[in-house]
């Protein structure tokens, strides 16, 4: 499970506040793309990606959704359930913020960590659905 660390810049920041109002969960929802900006910067294989569809182009793995870690299991709404069937996300990236999955709010100069568990292929997450639209992650 690779941990990765990250600063947040004023970019981020003033990115997160402009869509922050669109998001059910608000900053903290907003916060979350913080993972997708971030492997974008430090991964060569991977891109941002504008469009709302998904987070990142990967140049192996395809189209990537980024999907915080629950104990409840893997949340995919309804939205994303439909970009993939619809062909358009290849993987889940699972990530969880260290230490202990614990959000604060971000802010510009704030070194942040966070770990990537899994990429999880997404039809197979769509297979594994509960009725709530969660998909089970152990990562124990």
């Amino acid at each position: 499970m690779p941990k990765f660390k990250g600063t947040v810049t004023a970019e981020f920041i003033a990115r997160r506040d402009s869509k922050a109002p669109g998001f059910v969960a608000g900053v903290r929802g907003a916060d979350a793309e913080f993972i997708e900006h971030h492997q974008a910067l430090i991964d060569p294989f991977q891109t941002l990606y504008e469009g709302y569809e998904f987070d990142t182009k990967h140049s192996v793995l395809g189209n990537i959704d980024y999907k915080q870690y629950s104990k409840a299991g893997i949340k995919l709404g309804e939205y994303t359930q439909q970009q993939i069937r619809g062909g358009k996300v290849q993987y889940i990236g699972v990530w969880r913020w260290l230490p202990n999955n614990l959000w604060e709010e971000l802010h510009e100069g704030k070194v942040v960590q966070y770990e990537i568990l899994d990429y999880i292929d997404a039809n197979k997450a769509i297979e594994h659905l509960d009725d709530d639209n969660r998909f089970p992650f152990d990562i124990y």
